[in-house]
């Protein structure tokens, strides 16, 4: 039983039975009780702070005893001994690999950052508060205090649903553009595709997307839920010769769900023979001279590209994060090719387990 838990269930077995003592002695003192207890403001006050104060103890400092274990090399149902006792081991592990102390740096430029910026604009709700008191009309004046208020109480679900219905292919803008103005847009403006140097990245979800040239006839794939990529090339000591790509970002017609036709807009990459292509969902195809090669496993509505059931929600990159740690973890699906059987096994789709190193997969 930890150390902790057994400290509190001693005070709080010494607070239960002083309580019983103390009013078993009040019962026999009859007298005692017919009188008005008078008591001091000071202690009164006391009293009142005790609570709090007992609160404070139980979630604020009580908890600090956990602390210990990082210390130890601690199994979990383990005892904390000398032998088990490693002292900054693991503070030092963190400074040891530069991938970690370039994630360490930058989350605490981040947070003296946010911390800044919150201490430079905490003056501006007293400041809004004060000029709104200043408006004659009551009528604006709620206006007002509605339409800033309201959005604190909206959930980020509800929020993407919001963002989906206007910007999306079939959303509010391209359906303006397209029925009022008489336009043909397509554009899907929660995903983007972008020639970076001729690099093809896109974005979709939160997750980037980089497909890159790595030396002739061959294209090299990294994914991240991170801002930005790390720079490192990681198992890929060699330099590659450069090499020219060619990359198409177009729209071609697409039919949904419902059976109507539209245009939607897809990206590729091609370097000698090998040639990529992402369409509307993120779904990346490799070709080699005009033939699919490998295609991700995507089953999930609309871009979905096989003929099998669209409505199993099964998206081909699926990432995880890892409680306690900035990294996630990843599960490629692939299209398992005509013919290809796993013989001893049930046939499923071939799928790809992946821990990324600082949430990059490569």
């Amino acid at each position: 039983m930890p150390m902790g838990f057994t400290l509190f269930a001693v005070l709080a077995a010494a607070i239960f039975f002083t309580t019983v003592l103390l009013i078993i002695a009040d019962r026999r003192n009859k007298t005692a009780l017919e009188e008005k207890m008078q008591m001091q403001e000071k202690y009164h006050l006391f009293l009142l702070l005790l609570p709090i104060l007992a609160l404070a103890f139980v979630f604020s400092y009580l908890p600090l005893w956990g602390w210990r274990y990082a210390f130890f090399d601690y199994k979990a149902g383990g005892e904390l001994t000398a032998a088990n006792f490693v002292g900054f081991k693991w503070f030092t592990i963190l400074f040891q690999n530069e991938t970690t102390r370039g994630d360490i740096l930058r989350v605490l430029r981040n947070t003296l950052a946010m911390s800044a910026l919150g201490i430079a604009t905490s003056w501006l709700p007293m400041a809004f508060a004060i000029f709104l008191t200043q408006v004659k009309s009551k009528r604006f004046r709620r206006f007002v205090q509605n339409f800033t208020t309201i959005p604190n109480f909206l959930g980020w679900v509800i929020i993407y649903a919001v963002a989906l219905a206007i910007f999306s292919t079939d959303g509010f803008i391209n359906n303006f553009i397209n029925n009022i103005l008489g336009g043909s847009a397509n554009t899907n403006y929660l995903m983007q595709f972008i020639n970076d140097g001729g690099a093809l990245v896109f974005r979709r979800n939160g997750e980037t997307v980089r497909i890159e040239a790595w030396g002739a006839d061959s294209l090299r794939v990294r994914a991240t839920m991170l801002p930005g990529f790390t720079g490192q090339n990681w198992a890929l000591t060699e330099k590659p010769e450069a090499c020219q790509t060619e990359i198409t970002i177009a729209g071609e017609p697409y039919r949904s769900g419902d059976g109507s036709m539209a245009a939607r807009e897809y990206a590729e990459i091609t370097n000698g023979c090998l040639k990529a292509r992402v369409n509307f969902a993120g779904v990346v195809s490799f070709y080699r001279d005009g033939v699919l090669m490998l295609r991700e496993y995507y089953r999930c509505y609309d871009g979905t590209l096989s003929r099998e059931s669209r409505c199993l929600k099964l998206v081909s990159r699926e990432w995880k994060g890892i409680p306690g740690s900035g990294d996630y973890s990843l599960t490629v699906k692939f299209e398992s090719r005509d013919g290809e059987k796993f013989f001893g096994m049930v046939l499923q789709p071939m799928e790809v387990r992946i821990q990324t190193v600082s949430g990059e997969w490569v």
